[in-house]
């Protein structure tokens, strides 16, 4: 798709700001954040004072590519600005999708009390509606937010919930990223059996979803897994595949995790040694 709207002589494509939107969103699922970017700016400047809806659609696809790329200062900045001055007549699911991703943000950049406000602005607008999307972004950071605060046991009860809506809405990804919280949960709470069956369940499922960074994420879990069990060697595979798959200009929470793993295992490689 990304390839056919490239072919579009230039006139044509900038006339239809719905499809480069879309064609922005098929970007993301491969990885090519800087033409989705560059395709969600232009639906944006299409969209402004002309069409509201399309206009929050575009907002949001450039928050979603900054912070894909590792941008969060500059995708907070354009987040805030967003939630600011949307129009009336935005769909309050939209305005919804705004503040989840707005949540998202500042619990990776460490606010975790406006990550937490702005998560539940977005369950209450998104009430009425109950949006896959919407839901399963709010519902997965507040449950996130509980492990960053190093609280797993809220977190197993909060990736339940996600879990249970993602299944509810057939959702192959949420269940994924569910799954994989799940098995996170349970490495923390020492539960090894428990976090090794919901990470079977995770790769099970993602066979059909086949997200980069969801991919990633899974890695991460798996060496955080093996260590504990002792696994010195596995751990670093699954580390260092991270590293080998990790794309320049893009969020380095995944590499940052596997370099702290990689870390980790060379510290008790040392101790065993001694």
């Amino acid at each position: 798709f990304r390839d056919l709207v490239r072919r579009l002589p230039a006139a044509v494509a900038e006339s239809q700001p719905w499809l480069l939107r879309t064609a922005a969103s098929s970007c993301r699922f491969i990885g090519d954040y800087e033409q989705a970017l560059v395709w969600s700016r232009q639906a944006l400047a299409a969209s402004e004072g002309t069409d509201a809806d399309l206009w929050a659609h575009a907002v949001h696809g450039v928050i979603v590519m900054l912070t894909s790329m590792g941008r969060l200062g500059e995708a907070r900045s354009v987040a805030e600005d967003a939630v600011r001055r949307v129009p009336d007549e935005v769909q309050a699911g939209l305005r919804a999708d705004l503040y989840a991703y707005l949540a998202n943000i500042c619990r990776l950049l460490g606010r975790l009390k406006q990550s937490a406000r702005a998560t539940e602005q977005a369950l209450r607008l998104d009430a009425a509606s109950s949006s896959l999307d919407t839901q399963g972004q709010a519902l997965l950071n507040r449950a996130r937010l509980a492990l960053v605060r190093l609280e797993p046991t809220v977190a197993l009860a909060a990736f339940l919930i996600v879990l249970r809506h993602a299944e509810e809405q057939q959702s192959p990804y949420y269940q994924v990223a569910a799954w994989a919280g799940l098995a996170q949960s349970h490495t923390s709470l020492g539960l090894l059996d428990a976090a090794g069956l919901a990470l079977q369940r995770a790769r099970a499922i993602h066979g059909s979803v086949g997200e980069r960074p969801l991919d990633l994420q899974l890695s991460i879990v798996e060496g955080d897994l093996a260590q504990l069990r002792g696994e010195g060697r596995a751990a670093e595979d699954h580390y260092r595949r991270v590293l080998d798959e990790s794309r320049e200009n893009e969020l380095p929470a995944a590499p940052v995790h596997a370099h702290l793993g990689l870390a980790r295992a060379a510290a008790n490689a040392n101790e065993e040694r001694k």
